[in-house]
């Protein structure tokens, strides 16, 4: 909120214990208080869904998925694939320095690059 609001809500507080409000700040005075709460609707939905608890898979249903080759983590197999097509770049050019500009896969370079800083560290 605005150092205004926070006046204003100040004002509010000094009016209501002096008995002398005229109530027109009192919209400006909920939408800061919304804003600093983090409360309205969006918050609370949200809140709400993540707070809400899946079932838990069977171990027949895991082994499942498995047997179809689904991965759990959405990150390994992004990693995977960008591993196959780096692997088909060095089969058909020999080495591992993929241009910027390559027409199959443009942010194979972008990955390259960041595979290479991850490993410095």
């Amino acid at each position: 909120c605005s150092d205004d609001a926070h006046a204003t809500e100040k004002k509010d507080r000094d009016e209501k214990t002096s008995g002398s409000s005229d109530g027109n700040n009192s919209t400006e005075k909920k939408d800061c208080d919304e804003k600093t709460s983090g409360s309205s609707d969006g918050n609370n939905a949200t809140k709400k869904k993540s707070k809400r608890k899946l079932p838990k898979l069977s171990q027949e249903q895991i082994a499942k998925l498995q047997s179809i080759g689904f991965e759990f983590d959405s990150r390994d197999a992004k990693w995977l694939q960008k591993l196959d097509v780096l692997l088909k770049y060095k089969q058909s050019h020999g080495d591992f320095l993929v241009p910027s500009n390559y027409p199959e896969d443009p942010t194979l370079s972008n990955w390259v690059q960041s595979q290479r800083a991850q490993h410095k560290l």
